[in-house]
């Protein structure tokens, strides 16, 4: 066998070898072409989902708090009331005690 056709059939056999790698590089490729495209789809949700809650859900969250805020002070005032209502009552027990005085003159 002469050089040159030893030559050729080295590179027939490493041709041979190299293209199942070839092969696998391209699968390879091919996913991770895949995995980037669903990266990219990825990072448009959470895109929209950050420009959502903070469009939407944190002033709404705002709002809630402001208005807890405003029940807060409601009840507060509630726990005055028993004491006003008894208050009521003794002035009203005293303006008919008055009344039922000046009746009976």
């Amino acid at each position: 066998m002469d050089e040159k056709a030893l030559l050729q059939a080295i590179k027939a056999a490493v041709r041979e070898e190299i293209e199942p790698i070839q092969s696998d590089i391209r699968g390879i490729n091919t996913r991770l072409d895949t995995m980037q495209a669903d990266i990219t789809d990825i990072k448009d949700r959470v895109l929209k989902i950050e420009i959502t809650q903070e469009n939407k859900i944190v002033p709404n969250i705002q709002l809630l708090a402001e208005g807890h805020g405003g029940v807060i002070d409601r009840l507060d005032r509630l726990d005055e009331l028993p004491e006003k209502v008894e208050d009521i009552q003794n002035n009203v027990n005293i303006i008919k005690s008055v009344f039922k005085e000046h009746a009976h003159k």
